[in-house]
């Protein structure tokens, strides 16, 4: 397998503003090719500016480069189209990959770009949302090898997101309203319940509902889902998470009715069957919350950060930065470039 740093010193960068690595950038690959290409799951955190992108194109492109399809998860659409950028700067191939909404042009492309991914002829770039649904319903995407998650405590909000049921009030006043009703015998110990009924709750009130009276809500839910069921969001969450609401914790505030998973397992989605997770992120958690987190059992998650980095790459890191947030006073600029003369 072609390493990292050699792969770099291979792409034509004639026509690119890229022409070498950092010390950090350097550091990290030789650190992930020394001793963490085996490993299953890796954390990298370092500043923003760092050029985190460009070290996640040049592993995942090494592997693609071996025939094994690999992933790039970003937290947006527009910061997935600035990595597919980034790659284009260097020559290594990249296809987005978002929701499967969108007119006849778009599914064809859509349709393609899947392919490519799994045929292992670009690194496929998804935004977390397109990840976490085409993994579920229709099966579209085939676990990568390798997988880079970009801001990677980003991602976990989302899944855990992802496992939550919510009746929005909004949405279903008449159901939030039957829902609490059925749990009135228990007012003297939800005392913001009926202040939730009628509106009158201090800001920020939430009640959480005990586990002996968690069945009066399931039951609830159970009774109008006739009506809940109307909202495909609703539908979906429902059934993605029914087998275990009972582990869920449930709270209640004027706005909605929401249940929460705790902790959401790796074997809940197909990050599991992922040979390699790489988390990225300037603010990752560090190992020990990482594993807990993102429900990482039975192997352990190494880390690098800027501390394990040499004082050379944490100065240039430093000045980097220093140029980064220069402020310019645009206020001295001179009227007209003849001024220059």
């Amino acid at each position: 397998m072609i390493t990292p740093l050699e792969l770099f010193e291979r792409l034509d960068l004639s026509n690119s503003p890229i022409r070498k690595l950092r010390s950090a950038q350097k550091e990290v690959l030789r650190w992930y090719t020394k001793s963490e290409i085996n490993t299953s799951r890796v954390g990298i955190r370092l500043p923003t500016g760092a050029g985190k992108s460009l070290i996640a194109l040049l592993i995942l492109e090494s592997w693609r480069r071996e025939g094994k399809p690999v992933a790039l998860l970003a937290a947006s659409k527009g910061l997935a189209e600035d990595l597919e950028a980034k790659g284009a700067q260097v020559g290594i191939p990249t296809v987005k990959i978002f929701g499967a909404e969108g007119d006849a042009t778009y599914q064809q492309q859509r349709t393609r770009n899947l392919t490519w991914y799994k045929l292992g002829r670009a690194i496929g770039i998804f935004n977390y949302y397109s990840f976490l649904y085409s993994t579920e319903y229709k099966q579209e995407t085939i676990p990568p090898h390798v997988m880079v998650i970009d801001d990677a405590n980003e991602f976990e909000l989302v899944r855990n997101d992802f496992f939550t049921v919510r009746v929005d009030r909004d949405q279903f006043d008449n159901v939030y309203t039957k829902i609490l009703e059925k749990m009135r015998e228990h007012f003297s110990l939800y005392p913001n319940l009926e202040s939730f009924l009628d509106r009158t709750s201090k800001q920020g009130a939430v009640e959480i509902i005990h586990f002996n009276h968690a069945n009066t809500i399931f039951s609830g839910l159970a009774e109008n889902w006739h009506t809940l069921s109307t909202d495909t969001n609703f539908r979906l969450s429902y059934e993605r998470n029914k087998d275990r609401l009972p582990s869920f914790v449930i709270a209640i505030t004027e706005d909605e009715i929401e249940l929460r998973s705790l902790a959401v397992p790796e074997d809940v989605l197909k990050l599991k069957q992922t040979p390699q997770i790489i988390f990225m992120g300037a603010t990752l958690h560090d190992k020990e919350l990482l594993q807990r987190s993102f429900g990482i059992r039975n192997v352990s998650v190494d880390l690098i950060t800027e501390e394990n980095l040499s004082q050379d790459a944490r100065d240039e890191m430093d000045n980097f930065g220093r140029r980064l947030i220069l402020p310019v006073d645009t206020t001295k600029l001179v009227a007209s470039p003849g001024h220059l003369r």
